[in-house]
């Protein structure tokens, strides 16, 4: 199996988490506007960390699904032109985002315990929704990252072992 190969799987992979990403994104906006309607009050504390996700998913969804196909024909181009040195830079590429999506992973993980140990000092419905819903928030980043951490690492490995 050859780089360009390896390569296409991957952002085949991106483009795939970029639609589950969107759906679920419209899914929940749908669920909000449906929520609202039967409880207002917890619609209030939910607002802000419900649109953080609704705007995670489509936007980041919609850009894997828009840029990734582009990066393969640049990709493509890079790799014509110079195998070994397409190879280094990618392998590189992936190794910088590893440690970056690594270092999110412990960001989001911390975030959810301080949200997990203020929704039982907060007073009413609202910012217990506003907690809660904060802690939902970084969740659904830490599984996006985590899928992403995932599917680099694979790549990466095959890229290495990749003659």
């Amino acid at each position: 199996m050859n780089v360009l190969h390896l390569t296409k799987n991957w952002i085949d992979g991106e483009v795939r988490q970029g639609w589950i990403m969107a759906v679920l994104g419209m899914s929940g906006a749908v669920s909000f506007v449906l929520v609202f309607r039967c409880h207002p009050e917890l619609i209030r504390g939910l607002v802000v960390p419900a649109g953080l996700i609704v705007l995670a998913l489509l936007g980041y969804g919609v850009n894997l699904i828009v840029v990734r196909p582009r990066m393969l024909r640049q990709f493509e181009a890079a790799f014509r032109a110079d195998r070994s040195e397409f190879r280094r830079a990618e392998a590189q590429r992936l190794l910088s985002l590893k440690r970056s999506l690594a270092t999110n992973r412990g960001i989001w993980i911390a975030l959810t315990a301080v949200c997990c140990v203020t929704f039982f000092f907060v007073p009413g419905l609202t910012f217990k929704a506003l907690v809660a819903g904060l802690a939902l928030a970084f969740v659904s980043a830490f599984v996006i990252d985590a899928a992403l951490e995932h599917r680099a690492g694979r790549y990466y490995r095959a890229i290495l072992q990749e003659d």
